[in-house]
C-alpha cells in the first residue's frame, strides 16, 4: 500500500486518469530539434492555490411533507449539477428538488462541482429525518476537502536560434488531480490549448496527464488551467533568452508580432514598445 501525493510520485507510479491528452501543431518537433542552431531541456513547478472565497461552503435543506419534495439553498455556482446529484443519491425525480442560491459569498470556480459535496450530505439526512438540515463548513475543513488549483510540474524541451527565434516546443503537463476527476480534464485540455498564448512557433507538441493522487480533488478556478499553460510559456521563453544573451522583450521579435491568428499584436523596435 504506497499514499501519492505529488504529481511526481503520480509519475513514479503510472497513476494517470484517462484519456491522456495530446497536442500537434506543424511538422513534427524531431524535424524542428534537428533544424534548431541549440536545444535546452528544463523542469517548471507550479503550486496550487486556495479560492479562499468570502463564505464557505454552506447549505440548508428543508423537506416538504406535502408533496415528499426537497427546498434546496446552498452556496452554489452549478445549480442544476448539484440538484442532479442530489437526484441521483436519493433516486428522486428531478423535479422534486426545488433549488434556489439566495448568494454565492464568492465562488471563482470553487463552488461549480465541490458545493455537491454539503448539498448531498444535507439532503440525504433531510430525507431520513424528514426535518431541515443544514450544514455550514468552518473554514479549516472548507480547505482541507474542497480543493483548489491545480499544482503543475512540467517537463519541457524548446529548439530555437541564436537570435532567440523559437524552432520547436515539446512539453509534458502534468497536474495533481486529486482522487477524482472532477473538472480535471477540463483544466488540463485549456492549460494545453493556451500554453503557447499569442505566440506562432512552427513545430509544437504537448501531451497533457490528470494525476491521480490521494489527496481531495481538485477543480475549477479563476483562469480555469490558463494561467499554468501560460506561466509555463513565459518560464521556458525566460530561459531562451537568457541562453542567447537577449532582453526578454527581444527574444520576442521574431514570432511574437505576427502570431499564428494572423493579427499584429506586439512590435519591438529597438527598446521600445509599440
Amino acid at each position: 500500500m504506497y499514499f501519492i501525493c505529488s504529481n511526481k510520485e503520480a509519475i513514479e507510479k503510472d497513476s494517470f486518469f484517462t484519456p491522456l491528452h495530446d497536442i500537434e501543431d506543424g511538422p513534427s518537433v524531431e524535424e524542428g530539434f534537428a533544424s534548431s542552431e541549440k536545444v535546452i531541456e528544463g523542469e517548471v513547478r507550479l503550486g496550487g492555490q486556495e479560492h479562499f472565497y468570502m463564505e464557505t461552503h454552506r447549505c440548508i435543506v428543508i423537506p416538504d411533507l406535502g408533496d415528499q419534495s426537497l427546498h434546496v439553498i446552498a452556496s452554489t455556482q452549478n445549480q442544476s449539477g448539484d440538484s442532479k446529484i442530489i437526484s441521483n443519491a436519493l433516486g428522486y425525480p428531478a423535479n422534486k428538488i426545488k433549488f434556489q442560491t439566495v448568494r454565492i459569498g464568492g465562488g471563482f470556480g470553487g463552488k461549480e462541482k465541490r458545493a455537491a459535496l454539503t448539498s448531498a450530505i444535507c439532503a440525504v439526512a433531510a430525507h431520513k429525518t424528514r426535518k431541515p438540515v443544514r450544514c455550514v463548513l468552518d473554514r479549516e475543513v472548507d480547505m482541507r476537502i474542497s480543493g483548489g488549483r491545480h499544482p503543475v510540474f512540467c517537463k519541457y524541451k524548446v529548439g530555437f536560434s541564436s537570435n532567440g527565434r523559437l524552432v520547436a516546443l515539446d512539453i509534458n503537463m502534468f497536474f495533481n488531480a486529486g482522487h477524482s476527476t472532477d473538472l480535471s480534464h477540463h483544466v488540463v485540455t485549456e492549460s494545453m490549448i493556451e500554453t503557447t498564448s499569442v505566440y506562432s512557433i512552427p513545430c509544437v507538441k504537448i501531451k497533457g496527464y490528470a494525476c491521480k493522487t490521494n489527496l481531495p480533488s481538485n477543480t475549477a478556478m479563476r483562469g480555469f488551467g490558463k494561467p499554468q499553460g501560460m506561466m509555463i510559456f513565459e518560464n521556458v521563453l525566460s530561459k531562451v533568452a537568457a541562453c542567447c544573451g537577449l532582453p526578454e522583450l527581444q527574444a520576442c521579435k521574431g514570432f511574437c508580432a505576427q502570431t499564428k491568428y494572423n493579427s499584429s499584436v506586439l512590435l519591438i523596435e529597438g527598446d521600445s514598445i509599440v
